[in-house]
């Protein structure tokens, strides 16, 4: 699969609430673009529905609009037709805990708690599936950036580092550079985080790293300077408490 279809990571880097109460996970409309793309997979798909690619790609444009049951049945059809793809597991787990976290509470939040449990289940599948797949590990550190350590292990996210900081040892350019900035400013992120949770004795450790990512996504892509920028005023104002 194309690198360019991570793109639509940037769009749910953000935390959705998972506790008892609904998520507010409006839907948001389609541009024009995305309106002739979405024609253009509706039409293929009708052609060949069993075209894995084009259903995780239908599915990604869903997802990123919160149009979340779209998104189950295009994901949902990847996922079937080939159960060991590890992109479609990924964004299939993905688009689950969002819907976990946007689900109407019943019989004291379990609903939820069981769809975000398989979401998270399916992204550590997807991994186990296919380790070396860059994309299924990136789509696995957003959502867990916004589980916040709730219904699942944070410190995964840590392990997804490690495999990026071998890859790009091994060789600089593994990555295109708006893939690898979009790992840099999810890994901030992630660090962010634990700024606002450490101990005073880590802090400046946290802190350092945050910083170093922040830094190499706006070096690398341009275009993150708004959620870069967001992010330096996250961190600022941590670093005055």
């Amino acid at each position: 699969m194309e690198f360019a279809l991570i793109t639509y990571c940037i769009g749910f880097a953000v935390s959705w609430f998972t506790g008892a109460a609904p998520a507010e996970l409006p839907e948001t409309p389609l541009n024009a673009v995305e309106q002739a793309e979405v024609r253009e997979l509706q039409h293929d798909l009708q052609a060949d529905s069993e075209d894995v690619e084009g259903w995780i790609r239908l599915g990604q444009i869903h997802f990123i609009h919160n149009q979340l049951e779209e998104a189950d049945s295009a994901l949902e059809n990847a996922r079937t037709l080939d159960p060991d793809d590890s992109q479609a597991l990924a964004w299939w787990g993905s688009n689950q805990t969002k819907r976990g976290g946007a689900a109407v509470p019943w019989f004291w939040g379990i609903r939820k708690i069981i769809m975000v449990d398989e979401g998270v289940d399916a992204l550590n599948q997807a991994i186990a599936k296919n380790s070396n797949d860059p994309v299924a590990r990136l789509v696995r550190i957003n959502t867990l950036l916004a589980l916040e350590d709730r219904f699942s292990d944070f410190d995964l996210i840590f392990e997804d580092e490690r495999y990026f900081q071998g890859l790009l040892d091994r060789d600089p350019e593994a990555l295109p550079s708006g893939l690898l900035a979009q790992v840099n400013l999810a890994l901030a992120q992630a660090y962010i985080w634990k700024v606002e949770n450490a101990e005073y004795h880590a802090f400046q450790k946290y802190q350092k790293s945050a910083q170093y990512y922040l830094d190499q996504a706006a070096l690398l892509d341009s275009n993150l300077e708004h959620p870069v920028a967001i992010q330096r005023t996250r961190l600022s104002s941590l670093s005055e408490k």
